[in-house]
């Protein structure tokens, strides 16, 4: 027998033949045959890495549901890893879980789910409805089923329709079930008073990502609860990341504004917030929240999102009021992202609008942070013949240049697509007015959606 047809593991291949009889010679270029032991801990290794193997094939599958159900039905070994990413972000509708909570009582698919989009909480009947033990039990049985969620990470609530009387059995439930949620996004977030916003939010006891949307609540008595004041000190000091946006199209109230930023803003406490996204909150009637937000937070802050709005009521006496808003505060900022929006008319005089124009360079300039890698301003609310009226490029080249901005490597600027000539007539007007940025090569300009 050649040896070169010799395994590794000296065993015969499938096309040799080797009698009984037959004597293999010593050979000191072959090694001896494998013992059992040696054989089985190979067969491991190589088992472990072909399971390594297809767990990445699969994880490139993840979001393609079809594929992943196919996976399934591959081979046993397929299964553990493709139900994974199949029951790691599940959408659940109150009324189906109220009326069937045994079908989704299965531990084998608690365990992998990560993130929850629940229709609503399990909550009393609506008003006018007369309540009833049967259905008593099956609001319990809900409740059960998602405690059964014990990896659950992630929790979204689409809508939160709780009624007064039935929000202390809600919060009660809240606070035992819902252990393990470090995110929190609530994209309608309407509740009745100030009171039941800082209630509900700071009866979740791990978060530290919360995200909401159309934030608000009715004007009245704005006292928080005796019993929620520990929690929402805790709360405070535990929040990394938090966007907050307006109740549909318009700006957030001040009122909404001072409030929300007197809840997280707790005496003693250390912020460790590190990401803040403020939209569509206006920085000139919100002027005392946010410098108090910065006042608390400020010196944590690494991501910033701000809206920079020129509204027709900003008048001259009011930039130094908006930029001296506590920015110098920001001393680690890394990244900040400058939304712009336009509500310009034909009445308000072209010098308000150059006023307004100032106000990007007069905030940069107030900035505290020495380590700032990315500015992206996003304009794609702006028309075009609007732009450099809402934005003064030149002023903002000649603050970019000052030694404090020597980190920044990326100015990102996007403005809404229009037709070719239009976008090549305004690439080139902001670059001819930014001559100290192109030159350091940081400046990258962007077409967005269609105007």
């Amino acid at each position: 027998m050649h040896k070169g047809l010799q395994n590794p593991r000296g065993r015969p291949t499938h096309n040799e033949a080797v009698l009984p009889s037959q004597e293999r010679q010593a050979d000191p270029d072959v090694s001896p045959p494998a013992s059992r032991s040696e054989v089985d801990a190979e067969d491991c290794s190589e088992s472990q890495l072909l399971q390594e193997l297809v767990d990445e094939i699969i994880d490139l599958c993840a979001g393609d549901q079809p594929t992943l159900l196919a996976c399934c039905r591959t081979a046993r070994s397929w299964v553990e890893r493709s139900q994974m990413h199949i029951h790691r972000s599940i959408r659940l509708r109150l009324a189906y879980l109220l009326n069937n909570p045994a079908r989704y009582s299965s531990s084998q698919v608690a365990k992998y789910v990560r993130r929850l989009n629940l229709g609503a909480l399990p909550s009393g009947p609506k008003r006018g409805v007369q309540d009833n033990p049967s259905a008593l039990n099956r609001r319990k049985g809900a409740w059960t089923v998602l405690r059964r969620l014990t990896h659950l990470q992630e929790l979204v609530i689409s809508t939160l329709d709780i009624q007064y009387s039935h929000f202390p059995f809600v919060i009660s439930n809240i606070r035992t079930t819902f252990t393990n949620i470090t995110l929190l996004n609530i994209p309608n977030a309407q509740f009745r008073t100030f009171a039941h916003f800082g209630t509900f939010i700071t009866a979740f006891p791990n978060i530290s990502r919360l995200e909401l949307k159309k934030l608000g609540w009715y004007p009245g008595d704005q006292t928080l609860p005796v019993d929620c004041k520990q929690a929402a000190e805790s709360f405070a000091a535990r929040l990394q990341q938090l966007a907050i946006l307006s109740y549909g199209s318009g700006d957030m109230s001040t009122p909404v504004c001072e409030e929300f930023v007197r809840l997280i803003r707790q005496p003693g406490v250390l912020s460790v917030l590190h990401t803040l996204r403020l939209c569509n909150w206006d920085m000139v009637l919100s002027t005392i929240a946010i410098s108090s937000l910065f006042e608390f937070c400020g010196p944590s802050l690494t991501h910033l999102e701000l809206p920079i709005i020129a509204p027709g009521y900003f008048f001259p006496h009011r930039l130094d009021e908006v930029a001296e808003m506590g920015f110098y505060n920001l001393v680690r900022l890394h990244e900040l992202t400058f939304t712009t929006r336009a509500y310009y008319s034909d009445i308000i005089p072209s010098c308000l609008r150059f006023d307004h124009g100032k106000l990007l360079p007069a905030i940069l300039s107030r900035l505290g942070s020495a380590h700032l890698r990315r500015i992206a301003l996003s304009c794609l609310h702006v028309p075009p013949d609007e732009i450099h009226n809402a934005i003064k490029f030149d002023a903002v080249d000649e603050v970019l240049s000052q030694p404090q901005f020597g980190s920044l490597q990326r100015l990102e600027i996007v403005f809404e697509r229009g037709d070719e000539r239009t976008n090549s007539a305004l690439e080139e007007s902001v670059k001819a007015l930014m001559p100290q940025a192109m030159a350091r090569g940081i400046v990258y300009i962007e077409f967005g959606k269609e105007h």
